[in-house]
């Protein structure tokens, strides 16, 4: 898991190796101390936040860190990652906000409905077959 915190004045004090590599971000980038803004205008210009315009979704992003409550949420990295993110407000102020990648989770949902969805078909079409063999044996009665 990427693991980031921020300070009661949204400055990052702590990420983990993960979060640099998981977000395709290196520490001189977004050393500690990069404040949350600052974070948030780089991950927007790289398409990493969506929205109609990126002050809007930027204003999204930081209405949620800031509303004290725990916010979960998952999204779509353009490099086709899929991440579920936690943000959790401290006591002291600031927040944690953790990244996990469930890619391969997401994919193997989508498998696996697929595979229902076939599965659904084939149990139709064998009724379909055992409803045709069963008209065609009190014919031949």
């Amino acid at each position: 898991t990427a693991i980031s915190i921020f300070n009661n004045e949204y400055q990052l004090v702590f990420a983990n190796a993960h979060y640099y590599s998981l977000l395709n971000l290196s520490e001189s980038m977004i050393p500690i101390g990069t404040r949350l803004q600052d974070l948030l205008v780089l991950l927007a210009t790289r398409g990493e936040i969506y929205g109609a315009n990126a002050d809007d979704a930027i204003a999204k992003q930081i209405d949620m860190i800031t509303s004290g409550e725990v916010n979960e949420y998952r999204r779509t990295r353009p490099n086709g990652t899929r991440l579920k993110i936690v943000i959790s407000p401290l006591p002291c102020g600031g927040f944690i906000k953790t990244h996990s990648d469930i890619t391969s989770d997401t994919e193997m949902k989508a498998k696996l409905e697929a595979a229902n969805r076939q599965l659904l078909l084939e149990r139709s079409r064998r009724e379909a077959c055992e409803m045709e063999l069963h008209r065609a044996s009190r014919a031949l009665d």
